[in-house]
Parts: C-alpha cells; sequence; structure tokens
C-alpha cells in the first residue's frame, strides 16, 4: 500500500488567496489533487448518528490517488467511533479563508489501539471562498504578556483567524502595544480534546487604560481592560487550529 504525502499548498494557490469583502462566489469544483492537503491535516467527518448527523474530529494519513483515502477513525468519549463498509461520510477542511468539502463512504474499517478508515477516493470536491473572517463569541482563560515580562491574566470573549478581543485585569495596555497571548481551543475532537496555543497580537483598540488619554477609563472599579487585537504573524498551523474551532463553533451552534 503506498500512500502519498502531499505538499502544502503553494502561495499561488487559489486556497491561499487573500480574504476580500466580495460576495462569496458560488462552490467551484475541483478535483481531490488539486487541495495538495499535507499529511496530518485536521478534517470534520459529518457523520450520521441516530436522526441526526455528528461532526467529529479525524486526521488525513495518506491517500492513493483514485483508489481510497485513509483517515484516522474519529474518536468518541475516549474510543474509536463504530463504523461499517458503506457508512456515508462528509468531509470538511479549512484553509485560509476557504472551505473544502466533499461525500464519500467508508471502504474498509482497520481496528486497533490506532484504527484507521479508508474512504472511497472523491470523485469531485466543493471549495467555497467564505466572506470574511467568521468571528465566535466565546468565554476562555487567556494569559497576557507584555514584551517587558509583564503578565495578566483574563478572559478571551471571541476569536477570528484575524484577531480577539480579550478582558484582562491589571495590565493597562496602550493601542499598538505588542503582546503575546496564551490559551487552549478545542481542538475539534470527540473526546474534548484541546490544543494549546502561544501567539503574537497588536492591540488595536483599548478601552480603560489610562495610557491613551482619547480613550475614557472604564466604567469598572477594578482595573479590567477591554482589548481589541490584531494578530500579528499567525503561523499556519494555529492559523489552521483557529479556523476549526471558530467553524466547528459555527457548525454546531455553540
Amino acid at each position: 500500500m503506498v500512500a502519498t504525502s502531499l505538499q502544502p499548498v503553494a502561495d499561488t494557490s487559489p486556497l491561499r488567496a487573500e480574504a476580500s469583502n466580495a460576495p462569496s462566489p458560488a462552490p467551484e469544483p475541483v478535483t481531490f489533487e488539486d487541495l495538495r492537503w499535507p499529511v496530518g491535516i485536521r478534517l470534520q467527518c459529518l457523520v450520521q448518528r441516530g436522526p441526526r448527523g455528528q461532526i467529529v474530529g479525524s486526521m488525513l494519513i495518506g491517500y492513493l490517488v483514485n483508489e481510497y483515502l485513509i483517515i484516522r477513525t474519529p474518536v468518541e468519549n475516549g474510543l474509536p467511533m463504530q463504523f461499517e463498509p458503506g457508512d456515508p461520510m462528509r468531509i470538511r477542511a479549512f484553509s485560509g479563508m476557504y472551505v473544502s468539502e466533499f461525500k464519500t463512504e467508508v471502504e474498509r474499517v482497520f481496528s486497533g489501539p490506532t484504527g484507521y478508515l479508508h474512504l472511497l477516493y472523491p470523485k469531485q470536491v466543493r471549495v467555497q471562498k467564505l466572506r470574511s473572517a467568521p468571528r465566535v463569541k466565546i468565554d476562555l482563560p487567556v494569559s497576557v504578556t507584555t514584551a517587558g515580562g509583564t503578565s495578566a491574566e483574563g478572559r478571551l470573549m471571541d476569536i477570528s483567524v484575524n484577531g480577539a478581543q480579550v478582558i484582562v485585569t491589571g495590565l493597562d495596555a496602550s493601542k499598538d502595544q505588542t503582546l503575546s497571548l496564551g490559551f487552549e481551543l478545542e481542538a475539534g475532537e470527540a473526546n474534548g480534546e484541546t490544543a494549546p496555543l502561544q501567539v503574537s497580537a497588536r492591540v488595536a483598540a483599548a478601552k480603560g487604560t489610562s495610557a491613551d488619554p482619547a480613550v475614557s477609563p472604564s466604567a469598572d472599579d477594578d482595573g479590567k481592560q477591554s482589548l481589541g487585537l490584531v494578530f500579528d504573524g499567525l503561523d499556519p498551523n494555529d492559523t489552521l487550529r483557529i479556523s476549526n474551532f471558530v467553524y466547528q463553533k459555527l457548525l454546531t451552534g455553540a
């Protein structure tokens, strides 16, 4: 069995094009090879469980052109999910401002501690550009550190691949200041797996800071500050993690 290792999409690929504010075009059909997904890319699998579909996480292990795909068996509650040959599945992955999706079905099931599935090779993939960077409201702990080493704890209130809003106490950050953020996001796995991220961000707006006289201090007396942040030089892997998290929240309505 030969599994082809995929190469990262080149910068000239339409999958890596810059987002625009123009209306989203209709989904464009492409072949699976056109995607050039790297081995290890995180996948969303829409599977049928009961009367409603269920979204679970997986990973691309490899593929044989025009034969089959190999993915890691999705996990639920710490155990591999049960599949049978012929079970339908819809696979989705995100790359920058594009979402790729195709229908397939389970061809063979390989059990074991590191189980995997053979899926029918997709004949056609639909790729659609998203209108803008979606943002979701959340409430997660975040650590914020300045370039000088001052740290404070706060809450991550919303996030997109472009930036985030943070409520922090005792930092007194100012506009255009560079900060380091540390937080964890759900990795899209059914067993609640999380992925730690450490990213750099620039303060685009600050409410409640004494360093900017043009901004009125916050009404709070406990030193809380609201920061609108723009991510700076986000790593491609972190971009994918944030994208998966955001779209998972949008898809599930969580």
